[in-house]
């Protein structure tokens, strides 16, 4: 605290949301006892499934109190207009940076995830200030030139990865590389997105009853179900062969129903998920020869599926390539008739009489017609029967 009075200005007053990961709650309620100043706490419902009209009320009657507060620990009237300048820079900020992710929908990918870990710091500190919508601006412009030549962040990227939870921020680059030995490009994340996962709440007519859906209803705030719903959205969007998650011991909150999510992920989507147990900031808690050999395990089972994926797919486009022949037979009670016939095409036909054996009849047609078309019986992948005689046709199918 020392040190942070050398650094900083005292505080006026401390402000927290419960929303925030607990220990960062706890430090401000210490920080305002250290330096004896007031301390405002957001508290936000959690959205199990909707953002409900008494939640609503509730939230936005605390902004309300927040903005009192504010005034009577600055000795100075709200700007509302100010709010509003900023608020609107902030849209702009989260419009941009949902622009620079979504870059990575294009193959090869212009960044990875570990990209975005690193480009979200301005989002984070400088949201709603001029100096990040320039940042940005530049950044994006850079993104779609790497994506318009063809620069892909991972050389020779094969496989698509998405990450679950905070980075570990003190193996960044080891895992960078790992993955990316594997020719495995990490192309989107939860929590960048979550910076910009609620932009369709916003409202420029009613700014600051958007603000409190907003804080109500970000990624850590909803239910389980509603976080699986939105990685299968982003498993779709940017077309992800498999999910990595991370059981970070130093955020709770976000790792919690980990497991209920890769179940519903291997469920709905039916693609390999790999559970990383460390800590963001505790490096003691990473084995590396331990993940090494659980990534390499999880990269042969993503490149199996992968390998397999496309045999199927080459197949069953060999097969349409491919044209369908089929045959008819009539048997009535004077003549037997028989056709062939290629994707619906006439390709030759046959006329004989039936005489006294109906099955013999048959047979002696089909032949003929397959002599006439020139075609050996394999060719042929189905044959239907009518007539009076059709259930003495043995060789339909």
């Amino acid at each position: 605290m020392a040190v942070l009075s050398k650094v900083c200005p005292n505080p006026t007053c401390w402000c927290a949301a419960i929303i925030s990961a607990g220990q960062f709650l706890n430090g401000m309620k210490f920080q305002a006892r250290y330096f004896n100043v007031p301390l405002f706490i957001l508290d936000t419902p959690i959205c199990h499934t909707e953002y409900t009209p008494e939640i609503a009320r509730y939230v936005r009657s605390q902004f309300d109190e927040y903005f009192a507060f504010l005034e009577s620990a600055c000795k100075r009237k709200f700007n509302y207009d100010r709010l509003n300048e900023v608020l609107l820079r902030s849209f702009q900020t989260q419009v941009l940076w949902q622009e620079i992710l979504d870059t990575a929908t294009n193959k090869p990918s212009p960044m990875t995830a570990f990209d975005a870990f690193f480009h979200m710091a301005l989002i984070v500190t400088l949201r709603g200030t001029p100096e990040v919508i320039d940042y940005y601006t530049a950044l994006l412009a850079t993104m779609k030139d790497r994506v318009t030549r063809g620069i892909g962040a991972v050389p020779d990227e094969k496989y698509r990865l998405l990450w679950d939870n905070i980075p570990i921020w003190h193996r960044m680059k080891w895992l960078s590389q790992k993955f990316a030995s594997h020719n495995a490009c990490l192309v989107a994340d939860t929590y960048t997105s979550a910076w910009c996962g609620t932009l369709k709440y916003v409202s420029g007519d009613n700014p600051i009853d958007s603000l409190a859906e907003v804080y109500t209803r970000i990624y850590l705030n909803i239910g389980v179900d509603e976080m699986a719903k939105m990685i299968i959205a982003m498993i779709d969007k940017y077309d992800v062969d498999g999910l990595v998650l991370h059981s970070n011991r130093s955020c709770k909150p976000y790792s919690f129903g980990q497991l209920d999510i890769q179940r519903i992920i291997e469920q709905e989507r039916g693609i390999p998920c790999l559970m990383i147990e460390a800590d963001m900031a505790d490096e003691r808690s990473f084995s590396e020869s331990q993940i090494a050999t659980r990534i390499d395990a999880f990269m042969e089972i993503i490149k199996e599926r992968k390998e397999t994926s496309k045999k199927r797919s080459y197949k069953i486009k060999q097969k349409k390539q491919e044209k369908m022949i089929t045959a008819g037979i009539d048997i009535g009670s004077i003549t037997a008739k028989a056709a062939i016939f290629e994707d619906g095409k006439l390709l030759a036909a046959k006329v004989i009489f039936t005489g006294y054996n109906a099955e013999a009849a048959g047979l002696k047609v089909y032949d003929e017609v397959l002599s006439e078309a020139g075609l050996g019986k394999t060719a042929i992948e189905k044959i239907v029967s009518t007539g009076y005689g059709r259930n003495s046709v043995k060789i339909c199918r």
